[in-house]
């Protein structure tokens, strides 16, 4: 992949697989290549687990990982039992939870997906960056000011280096009302 002059590879978890393995076998595979989440279920592990996998991935891959957290659809949550009926609230725990179990010097980046326009306000509040996916595009308006305030927390040399990922998955059932 690096050969083909790619500089990050984002990985899902929506298709069935477990990305943090992915990401650990490249790591092992690749020198320079950006390794990410794109996205990680909260609701498919605990905190202290995805903090321990966080880590571990840090630590295959220094200064390579990245950690795309989201919620997911109500559809891809059924199997772990979840409605997501309240992810920026579970969210904002999830994160805090994380990040409470973290060593600041071994704290790779942490993204968050949005569907909508609270999240990317969250994301501002308690992440590195935000991954709009396809849903956000039904509250352009809205998540255009979420984006506004988020821009406006970030201090000026980390936002000259700051990129924007927009997740689009076609055939997702996107609810009018994401988060």
């Amino acid at each position: 992949v690096e050969a083909w002059g790619y500089s990050a590879l984002w990985t899902p978890e929506a298709v069935g697989r477990d990305p943090f393995s992915f990401i650990g076998f490249l790591a092992g595979q690749t020198e320079s290549l950006v390794l990410a989440t794109g996205i990680a279920n909260i609701y498919a592990r605990d905190p202290m687990t995805m903090k321990s996998i966080h880590k571990t991935c840090a630590e295959l891959a220094p200064g390579r990982f990245i950690l795309g957290l989201g919620g997911g659809h109500a559809p891809f949550n059924a199997p772990w039992g979840s409605s997501a009926g309240k992810p920026v609230t579970e969210m904002r725990e999830y994160v805090a939870q994380v990040r409470t179990y973290m060593e600041p010097t071994q704290a790779p980046p942490i993204m968050l997906a949005a569907l909508g326009p609270r999240m990317p306000a969250l994301a501002g509040e308690q992440a590195d960056g935000v991954l709009l996916a396809q849903g956000a595009f039904s509250h352009a308006d809205d998540w255009l000011e979420s984006l506004r305030l988020l821009k406006a927390s970030i201090p000026a040399d980390v936002l000259s280096k700051a990129k924007l990922l927009v997740l689009n998955y076609p055939n997702s059932p996107t609810g009018k009302n994401a988060p």
